[in-house]
């Protein structure tokens, strides 16, 4: 786990998915279709850099 918070990648997908949920809670009842947006590009965003930190702490 100490592997993947060094790397930068890995604490900017930390922040990034803290931020895209925080703005997910603040527009769910007002824009729920944001909400499904928010959703899928925090989810997509952070699979993508968890297995690029994963790719690179391996190889």
């Amino acid at each position: 786990m100490r592997r993947y918070l060094a790397d930068p990648g890995g604490r900017s997908a930390a922040a990034s998915g803290v931020i895209i949920m925080t703005l997910a809670v603040f527009f769910a009842d007002a824009y729920p279709v944001a909400w499904i947006a928010l959703g899928a590009v925090w989810s997509s965003v952070t699979a993508l850099t968890v297995w690029s930190v994963h790719r690179r702490a391996v190889g």
